[in-house]
């Protein structure tokens, strides 16, 4: 718990200083490796295609399609005009399958999600963005 805190304040100092983020995310890459394992069966049983993917905010549900490789993916929404992109990693450690992505658009937003998986159809989790906006979100098939 305190050392995704630790890994999330660093993320949210790179946004708040803009210039730093790239510093900062490198930062979270070096440091992946206090809770990376063997990779699990299901990030390894990931599509390598593109797959939708519900996402659920302030009560509000939306769509995105995900390309995954590796442990990493990104995606974009699908079916709403919305230039996002979203770019984040799969990782497991102590027993636990993780996920953290940030989207991001052309007109400087960034929203940040760490969450963990509940069932291999269920992500839960925070959100912090770059508006001071935060909360609870679930991304789900």
């Amino acid at each position: 718990m305190m050392l995704k805190k630790i890994l999330l304040g660093t993320a949210l100092i790179g946004i708040a200083f803009g210039s730093l983020l790239p510093q900062k995310t490198n930062a979270i890459e070096q440091n992946s490796y206090l809770i990376k394992g063997q990779k699990s069966n299901y990030v390894m049983k990931l599509a390598q295609n593109s797959q939708v993917w519900n996402i659920t905010r302030h009560n509000a549900t939306y769509q995105i399609k995900i390309r995954q490789r590796n442990g990493n993916f990104n995606g974009s929404y699908n079916n709403i005009n919305n230039d996002s992109i979203f770019t984040g990693k799969f990782l497991t450690g102590r027993g636990n399958n993780l996920i953290h992505f940030v989207q991001e658009d052309d007109n400087g937003y960034y929203a940040i999600h760490s969450g963990i998986m509940i069932n291999s159809n269920l992500f839960k989790g925070r959100w912090y963005d770059s508006t001071g906006d935060s909360g609870t979100f679930r991304l789900y098939k």
